[in-house]
This record gives structure tokens, C-alpha cells and sequence, in this order.
């Protein structure tokens, strides 16, 4: 998230895909301690894979909670907007 730009920041928060990508990314990749080499480094440059998530993208196991709940509360938003819009929102004429 750290190199997603100011003006697209909102968009992250409110994606139901993204929060899905950060729970499956937290929970496989999270607790790693094996080592990793980003692209460019030399040698002694290597960092363990959840410093990498956390350096790198901003995924910290911290908000595994919330990334679960989450896909959660947009089903029950997404299913209640349609209920309402089903129930109250009538376009047919007689």
C-alpha cells in the first residue's frame, strides 16, 4: 500500500478483492522466517519473507482480523443494498 498513490488509497480500503488478497497473503506468507533476496540486491541483502510483506507492501499480521472480517461485512452490505433496493426501489408501471 506504501507505493499506491494518495489519490487511490480510498479505493484500497473499500475492495473487497483487495481484503481478500491481504487475509490469503497474511495467513500463507505471514509467519515465513525463510530467507528472500529482492531483485537488485546484493549479497547480504537478504530479509525474511514477513519483513519483506511488511517492508515492501505494508501487510502486517496485526490486521489479520479485520482482513477477515471484512469480505464479511461487504456481503452483508452488498445483500442489503440489494434487499432494499428489491423491496423499495420499484421502476414498473402500470
Amino acid at each position: 500500500m506504501q507505493k499506491i498513490p494518495m489519490w487511490w488509497v480510498w479505493y484500497y480500503w473499500i475492495c473487497p478483492i483487495a481484503w481478500t488478497l491481504y487475509g490469503l497473503i497474511i495467513t500463507q506468507f505471514g509467519d515465513v522466517t525463510t530467507q528472500v533476496y529482492p531483485t537488485g540486491g546484493g549479497p547480504g541483502t537478504g530479509m525474511e519473507v514477513q519483513a519483506y510483506l511488511s517492508e515492501t507492501f505494508g501487510f502486517h499480521r496485526k490486521l489479520l482480523g479485520l482482513a477477515v472480517a471484512m469480505p464479511v461485512v461487504f456481503t452483508i452490505l452488498f445483500a442489503s443494498v440489494f434487499a432494499f433496493g428489491i423491496k423499495y426501489l420499484n421502476f414498473q408501471q402500470r
